[in-house]
């Protein structure tokens, strides 16, 4: 009798354990060997303010926009996003259709949800004027942001940052390949990191003597679906053969566009965090959560999860839907990217 109790015991705990794990928003950790120190971090979309020209945030301290999501991001030591606008510290935007523009106020929102390594290498970081970039860059790093791809000159927006947790340091760089209208050159002037061929060279070189790991990102050309055009993939293998260990794209509305060059993995586009999403008949997802763990014997347990927005907010796909995402985002890509990829569950674990 004893001996049964204790079986159905045990029986009890580990279908515990499997509900646990199928109750996680997503990207679940396997198994890793213990005593190794790991850096854990994630990538997610581009965040934007507004949802068909109303506010997403609001002006309290508690904001329900990343509660889907907030279980993964606030598990991870550094998540990177995509900072779409400008603060609105004064106004006085490029000639484009489409501003985005936030208010000091929603920072605490972002942060509270651990979204705190900022690219802001892109074709809205201007939408509010030099002035407003140079302000919001200061509010940010006040706050205790880290920033990427912005600076006062274009060598300081250039340079790498670089990230340490437990022993290991990881290195980003980012660039912004397609300026926005409007936008003269001013290598002395605050703005976006645009991409130069010679810039990138130099920040790999320094990356590779003072990082473990390497992550370039590109702010690729605004469109609905992410396949990559030629000259851009000349510049992700360009970044391949100057030691990235891995490249994150943005720009493009839907999530997707993997690619597997040389060994290293790109993902072209991580779609959209927050906001309006794209209505392209094409589109396979809004956006992706990528997630990883750095060690000392390499990067482990690549693994991507399809996201959707319900109302602008993000929510992960589950189950069926999930896997059903998964299938076409891997049949959307070449044959080293189906023999390197494998779909487990709702998570594509990427080898």
């Amino acid at each position: 009798m004893v001996k049964a109790s204790l079986r159905s015991r045990s029986l009890a705990i580990k279908l515990l354990a499997v509900f646990l794990v199928l109750a996680m928003p997503s990207c679940p950790r396997r198994p890793e060997p213990a005593g190794g120190p790991q850096l854990t971090f994630a990538a997610v979309g581009e965040v934007r303010p507004s949802l068909q020209g109303e506010p997403l945030f609001s002006e309290g301290e508690r904001s329900r926009v990343f509660d889907q999501v907030a279980p993964l991001l606030g598990e991870r030591e550094f998540v990177l996003f995509d900072f779409a606008g400008a603060v609105e510290f004064g106004c006085q935007p490029l000639a484009r259709e489409e501003v985005h523009r936030w208010r000091p106020e929603w920072l605490v929102h972002l942060f509270n949800a651990n979204l705190r390594v900022v690219n802001l290498a892109n074709d809205h970081a201007l939408d509010c004027g030099r002035e407003a970039l140079l302000k919001t860059m200061n509010a940010m790093m006040g706050q205790g942001f880290y920033l990427v791809g912005a600076g006062r000159s274009q060598r300081e927006a250039n340079a790498p940052i670089y990230l340490t947790r437990h022993g290991i340091t990881i290195s980003l760089v980012s660039f912004l390949l397609d300026p926005p209208p409007g936008l003269d050159p001013c290598p002395e002037c605050t703005g976006p990191s645009l991409y130069n061929r010679r810039a990138m060279i130099s920040a790999l070189r320094e990356m590779r003597e003072r990082a473990g790991f390497r992550v370039v990102v590109l702010h690729f050309k605004e469109r609905p679906l992410p396949r990559l055009e030629s000259d851009e993939l000349a510049v992700v293998r360009e970044a391949i053969d100057f030691g990235a260990d891995l490249v994150i794209g943005y720009g493009p509305g839907s999530g997707g566009g993997l690619y597997r060059i040389r060994g290293k993995w790109v993902v072209a586009g991580m779609g959209a965090l927050t906001g309006d999403a794209t209505d392209d008949p094409e589109k396979i997802v809004d956006g992706l959560l990528f997630c990883l763990e750095f060690s000392p014997a390499g990067m482990m347990n690549l693994r991507l999860a399809p996201v959707k927005l319900l109302e602008g907010r993000p929510s992960p796909l589950r189950g069926d839907e999930g896997e059903a995402v998964l299938e076409k985002l891997v049949a959307a890509g070449d044959s080293e990217v189906r023999n390197n990829a494998r779909i487990i569950g709702d998570i594509l674990y990427l080898k």
